[in-house]
């Protein structure tokens, strides 16, 4: 019996880690108070309600991108408008639920060989859709680390994705 794994799809993997970091990213909301959330931390920080915010359009912009379907970046106030929108941690969850879905659905419906395809990111970078899928899921976790911090400011040293 062979150790070497016959039947590795990194689009099954990088699909599974998108929903793996959006399951901690909203364990990691739940432990934040309603107020937390939408507060800007010492007068500076943005708020969760802003990055999460920024998340979710981020995942479905990248779906998007990977189904070949162009994006353009949003205006300040779409953008403004969006984050308003995402005014609890119940409407933040579900939408970051559903954006992560299409994400990771996104990534799966990509055949082998689009995965090295080039796009184009909103921004003007070159990326191919791979890459940027896992852009995507390393954003989501970096935001979870902001959420983590903000926790710590507040006295809460617990991990709460165990």
């Amino acid at each position: 019996m062979s150790a070497t794994a016959t039947n590795f799809d990194v689009r099954t993997i990088l699909a599974e880690w998108i929903q793996g970091v959006c399951g901690m990213y909203c364990k990691d909301l739940d432990a934040l108070t309603d107020e937390q959330f939408t507060s800007v931390y010492a007068g500076k920080a943005r708020t969760p309600q802003d990055f999460t915010a920024e998340i979710i359009g981020m995942n479905m912009m990248v779906a998007s991108i990977l189904a070949d379907n162009p994006q353009s970046m949003p205006s300040d106030e779409e953008r403004a408008g969006f984050v308003a929108s995402i005014s609890s941690r119940d409407i933040a969850k579900a939408k970051l639920k559903d954006s992560c879905e299409a994400l990771a659905n996104a990534v799966k419906a990509l055949s082998p060989d689009d995965l090295g395809t080039q796009v184009q990111t909103p921004w003007g970078m070159p990326i191919t859709k791979y890459g940027f899928a896992n852009l995507q899921a390393g954003h989501i976790w970096y935001h979870d680390g902001q959420l983590n911090f903000l926790q710590s400011c507040h006295g809460d040293a617990e991990v709460h994705w165990m």
